[in-house]
């Protein structure tokens, strides 16, 4: 289960840098929720 929970968490942070780059930082705050 952690491993899991580790790789959802890099596999989303990865996702948010590419987003970061392209969109403002306001999908930031609403990854961090989900």
């Amino acid at each position: 289960m952690a491993h899991s929970l580790i790789r959802r968490r890099i596999f989303v942070m990865l996702k948010l840098n590419k987003y970061c780059n392209e969109r403002p930082p306001r999908l930031s705050q609403n990854s961090k929720l989900v």
